[in-house]
C-alpha cells in the first residue's frame, strides 16, 4: 500500500506539472501579443475569449500561471497561458477539453507595477520558471507534444535551448543561477516486485551544466530508492540527492561530496521560488492577480 501512496503522489505531482494550473490574469498590460513565428501561430488560440463555454464551439482562456521570485527578492516573474477550451462529453476526459497551449514570459515588480512581456507568445505549455535577475537571466520549461525542454531566456526575450529532458528527468539551478544539476532516471524507472516489498535502490545519473546547458565537470551516480527522490540546492551551493535514508551532496563543478545529513527542508529548492529570502509568498488576489499572500513562508536556506 505504501509503494502504490508513493506511486500516486508521484503521479499526481507529474500531471500537476504539465496542468499549468493558474488563476485568471488581469491584463493591465498595453503591450499587445505577438506570436513568435508562423508555426507557433498556427499551434496558439485563434477562438474568441468572449464567448460561453459550450460543448459545440471553443473559446480562448488566459491565466496567469506560477509566479516566482527573483533571487534578489526585487522581481517577479510569472507567465500568461493561453488556451483553447469547450465542454466534454466524455466524463473521463473531465469537464472541459483543452488544446493549443501557449505560453508567454512576464515581469513586473512585487506591487504589480512596471509589468512587461519578456519574448513573444510561444507554443507549448508552460513549466517551473526560475528569474536570477542579478545574472541577467530566467530559466524556463515547456512543453511541445509530450516533450520537455529547458531554456535561458534573456532579458530581451531571446531563448536558448539548455536541454531536452527525458520523462522524469529533472533540471534545478543553482541559487547564483550560474549552474544546473541535471538529473537523469533509468529506464524502466522502478521494478517492483509486490506491495509488502521494500522499494528497490535505483542509480541516477547527475550531471552539471552551465548557462549555456554544457556539461561541467563529470557525470556522478548516486543511489537511492526509488519513488523517494528529494532533490534541493543549499545555501554553499552544492546539490544535494537525498531519500529519507541517506542524502549525497555535490559541488558546483560537479564533485562528489559523499554522504551528507539529511536536509533541514526539502523547499525552496532554490533561490527562486514563490517565496523569496524574507518568507513572503507569491499567491493571487480575489481579481486574479499576482500578489503576496503571506509573510511568513520558509524561505531558502533551511537545509
Amino acid at each position: 500500500m505504501k509503494h502504490k501512496i508513493l506511486a500516486l503522489i508521484s503521479a499526481s505531482w507529474m500531471s500537476f506539472l504539465a496542468s499549468g494550473c493558474g488563476a485568471p490574469m488581469a491584463d493591465n498590460s498595453t503591450t499587445a501579443a505577438r506570436v513568435d513565428s508562423s508555426s507557433d501561430a498556427a499551434r496558439c488560440p485563434s477562438a474568441p475569449e468572449n464567448r460561453a463555454l459550450s460543448y459545440f464551439w471553443w473559446r480562448t482562456r488566459k491565466e496567469v500561471i506560477m509566479p516566482v521570485w527573483s533571487n534578489d527578492g526585487q522581481m517577479v516573474a510569472a507567465f500568461e497561458q493561453s488556451y483553447e477550451e469547450m465542454k466534454s462529453w466524455d466524463p473521463l476526459a473531465g469537464t472541459t477539453k483543452k488544446r493549443k497551449f501557449c505560453h508567454r514570459l512576464v515581469v513586473q515588480n512585487p506591487d504589480g507595477s512596471g509589468r512587461r512581456y519578456v519574448g513573444p507568445v510561444r507554443a507549448g505549455q508552460a513549466i517551473a520558471p526560475f528569474y536570477f535577475k542579478p545574472a541577467g537571466r530566467i530559466y524556463i520549461g515547456a512543453y511541445q507534444e509530450q516533450t520537455r525542454h529547458f531554456y535561458r531566456v534573456e532579458a530581451d526575450g531571446t531563448r536558448r535551448l539548455i536541454a531536452t529532458l527525458a520523462p522524469g528527468d529533472e533540471l534545478l539551478p543553482s541559487p547564483d543561477g550560474d549552474v544546473l544539476a541535471r538529473i537523469t532516471l533509468p529506464v524502466p524507472y522502478c521494478d517492483i516486485q509486490g506491495p509488502e516489498s521494500p522499494l528497490p535502490l535505483v542509480t541516477y545519473k547527475v550531471q552539471m551544466l552551465n548557462a549555456d546547458g554544457q556539461a561541467v565537470g563529470p557525470q556522478q551516480s548516486v543511489t537511492q530508492r526509488c519513488f523517494s527522490l528529494g532533490l534541493t540546492w543549499n545555501s554553499a551551493q552544492n546539490f544535494i540527492v537525498f531519500d529519507g535514508e541517506s542524502a549525497q551532496a555535490f559541488d558546483a563543478q560537479g564533485t562528489d561530496l559523499g554522504a551528507v545529513p539529511q536536509p533541514g527542508c526539502a523547499y525552496p529548492r532554490t533561490s527562486s521560488s514563490e517565496v523569496d529570502s524574507q518568507g513572503r509568498v507569491l499567491g493571487y488576489n480575489d481579481k486574479g492577480q499576482i500578489a503576496i499572500i503571506s509573510t511568513d513562508g520558509q524561505a531558502f536556506g533551511c537545509q
